[in-house]
């Protein structure tokens, strides 16, 4: 019975956070491919020339010619870029998503304690982390427990 429940915590789990998964399995890649001297390119070359052995000259030669060329290029590390890239993006985009869904950014009282919000003039970081992740901030005190208190709109 026990095996059944938890079970279904992991397969629930898994159903709620399965795009929070990819992106970690996304990024932990791209760090691996960026940082470990693996030669992506290289185990590429060295298999299509297995693969072809038995093709003609015109084919081994131009897979030479071109594995030639290729000789100071790292596909490893422009791929782990890339990855890492991809990744933050999708990190910021369901950061915003969460926040968007998560929204309880119409109330004017305090969370904790139930006092006013009196606006406040928003600081440098909430607007760079208003362009990052494209939303309106504002930013609010509570007058009661003098809390800081970040209030966000879609554009």
């Amino acid at each position: 019975m026990k095996k059944i429940k938890k079970k279904r915590r992991i397969l629930s789990f898994l159903n709620k956070y399965n795009f929070e998964t990819f992106v970690l399995i996304l990024f932990l890649t791209g760090i691996f491919l960026s940082t470990q001297d693996f030669d992506l390119s290289n185990f590429l070359r060295v298999t299509i020339v297995n693969s072809f052995k038995f093709s003609t000259d015109f084919i081994i030669e131009s897979i030479s010619n071109l594995s030639s060329q290729m000789q100071g290029f790292r596909l490893s590390n422009s791929l782990g870029a890339i990855i890492l890239f991809l990744s933050l993006i999708l990190i910021i985009r369901r950061v915003r998503f969460r926040l968007l869904k998560s929204s309880d950014s119409t109330k004017q009282i305090c969370k904790i304690c139930n006092g006013m919000l009196i606006r406040k003039e928003s600081t440098k970081n909430s607007k760079i982390l208003s362009k990052i992740l494209h939303l309106r901030l504002k930013t609010y005190r509570c007058q009661d427990c003098r809390k800081k208190v970040l209030n966000f709109k879609s554009r």
